[in-house]
């Protein structure tokens, strides 16, 4: 069954959570805070700048949690220094690069705009005052201008790449959830068609048995369920975190294939060879939509007098499934590419296996071939 609730998105790990805007500031002012510490302690400076550098830095950590505050808070505090001895040299005055860079990260454009241009000014103000010549002054503003910059464009490459991220993962929500909903469409078909043969036999026989009644009203129950499921995917198919799945894999389908074809009049063999637990999920899960897809194809196009046969083999480097069956003689000759299992050959295909269909003399004989263990891209195993 497939839950189509949204589901909580992983926290971010404890590496990415530190360069997260907010989170940026703190630990950037803390490194300026020690830094400054240390440096006053070499150089024994007395402790009003160091205060002064202090309270600039805890400004600018505050930054991400208060912006405007913040940095209100910052400019008076950086046109403090404009009166303070010139022998002072302090480290605070790049306090005022973090809420640049923090602005910018979170993309919050007219802010650092208007950050830039004060705390420019004011540091402009501090090279004329403190420099031994005009030139010295302006070449002094040129360097803070370029260091702004470059905050600038940190904060712009943060911003991009984080924007590409959500874009990608958006598109990788968009594609699962068509999948998603392409199965459910496969197992809608596949339930109407079982409703539609257990009714016509219903009324060939001129009354229903209770087990007919049992499965029509069943089926019936989980084909709504399951249009509704498809509708919610493809209504919103962008909103939300991917769809909680939760398939039927191959053991459960075969534990269940003898059953499910005896009530549509079949005499199954059905041989199973080789430890399940070998396939894991994903294998399991993909075996198990195959599966499910050629047994169906059985019961609607094969012929319940005649012999049929499900066999499943097992092996530490691959799984093959075979289902043949002699089909009906008004059943068409190509009913082995049917849609769900067309779709089904390029996901098998996809993970590098092997679907065939076909007539095999007087049977229809439908192949699957999967190697195992299943891998990555990167050739890990898939578990």
């Amino acid at each position: 069954m497939i839950d189509p609730a949204p589901l909580t998105p992983a926290p971010p790990r404890p590496g990415r959570r530190l360069l997260q805007p907010g989170n940026i500031e703190i630990v950037l002012a803390a490194v300026l805070a020690l830094v400054t510490i240390a440096l006053d302690g070499l150089t024994g400076r007395p402790w009003p700048p160091l205060a002064l550098d202090l309270a600039a830095c805890t400004a600018a950590a505050l930054s991400g949690r208060w912006p405007r505050s913040s940095a209100v808070v910052l400019g008076v505090l950086l046109s403090t220094y404009l009166v303070i001895p010139p022998g002072w040299a302090t480290m605070g005055e790049y306090a005022l690069l973090i809420p640049i860079l923090g602005a910018g990260m979170r993309g919050r454009r007219l802010l650092r705009l208007v950050e830039s241009v004060a705390y420019w000014l004011i540091l402009v103000g501090l090279m004329l005052q403190n420099a031994p010549s005009l030139s010295g002054g302006l070449l002094g503003g040129l360097v803070w201008a370029v260091l702004i910059g470059l905050q600038w464009l940190i904060g712009n490459v943060f911003v991009t790449v984080a924007d590409a991220h959500r874009q990608a993962h958006r598109a990788a929500i968009v594609l699962q959830r068509q999948q998603v909903a392409l199965e459910l469409h496969d197992t809608v078909a596949r339930s109407l068609s079982t409703l539609a043969m257990t009714a016509e036999r219903a009324r060939v026989r001129g009354a229903a048995s209770p087990d007919d009644l049992d499965l029509i009203a069943r089926t019936a129950s989980d084909s709504v369920g399951q249009l509704r499921q498809v509708i919610t995917l493809l209504g919103s198919p962008d909103a939300g975190p991917p769809v909680e799945r939760n398939p039927t894999g191959l053991p459960d389908v075969l534990a269940s294939a003898e059953a499910a074809l005896a009530r549509h009049g079949f005499t199954p063999r059905v041989h199973v060879s080789g430890d399940p637990e070998l396939l894991g999920a994903e294998a399991g899960e993909l075996l198990g939509a195959a599966s499910a897809e050629a047994l169906h194809n059985i019961v609607t196009h094969g012929d319940p007098d005649q012999a049929c046969l499900v066999s499943a083999e097992i092996t530490p480097t691959g799984a093959v499934l075979q289902f043949a069956n002699a089909p009906r003689g008004d059943a068409p000759a190509t009913h082995g590419t049917s849609l769900g299992l067309g779709a089904l050959r390029q996901r098998i295909e996809a993970a590098g296996g092997r679907v065939t269909a076909g007539r095999a003399d007087s049977q229809w004989l439908t192949r699957v071939d999967l190697p195992l263990p299943l891998t990555t891209s990167d050739g890990e195993p898939v578990r």
